[in-house]
């Protein structure tokens, strides 16, 4: 490989970027290049030298195989936090479940949205509110829960509001089956 290549991945996006702040930090394009390629079970490592080093190959060889069984390592983890995670999100709805199957009467929905916002803020998610709506469409209105909101209130908000002002949004994604 030589200049030709490099002129050709300077055309690639990111890449081209990469290669101009080499060529703005003074280096050039080599003319010729050896690229030494060490396979595992992900991909490759790759070793680029200006000339031949059979001598390590063997040590390329090694570098793969720590760098695989690392790589490894770090998935094995990732599988583990996200199994962690589902587990506490799990965990959460259960309480959520839990609340909610404890409901006697239309007033209870003002519990269940205290343990929705704290389940939510257990979770870690950056968030300010949480509602509960139910549509009377056929009334034309619906009731709002709304958890508190931490240094405005304290206690759960029940409001009655005419459906006409939320057909538009919320009714409208609803009807449809959006997020």
């Amino acid at each position: 490989m030589g200049a030709d290549h490099y002129r050709y991945m300077y055309s690639l996006p990111g890449i081209g970027d990469m290669l101009q702040g080499m060529l703005d930090k003074g280096l050039e394009f080599p003319e010729f290049q050896i690229d030494h390629i060490a396979n595992f079970a992900y991909g490759n490592l790759i070793f680029i030298t200006y000339e031949p080093f059979p001598e390590m190959h063997n040590v390329f060889k090694r570098f793969a195989k720590v760098f695989e069984q690392t790589y490894t390592r770090f998935l094995d983890l990732k599988k583990a936090e996200a199994q962690a995670r589902e587990a506490q999100i799990e965990a959460s709805l259960e309480r959520v479940r839990a609340s909610s199957m404890a409901m006697h009467k239309t007033e209870d929905i003002s519990n269940v949205v205290v343990v929705f916002f704290e389940q939510l803020k257990l979770l870690d998610i950056n968030f300010i509110q949480s509602w509960i709506n139910v549509f009377h469409l056929d009334q034309g209105y619906f009731d709002i829960w709304l958890s508190p909101v931490e240094s405005v209130y304290n206690e759960p908000k029940h409001f009655q509001m005419p459906s006409s002002l939320f057909e538009d949004t919320s009714i409208k994604s609803w009807k449809q089956g959006l997020p």
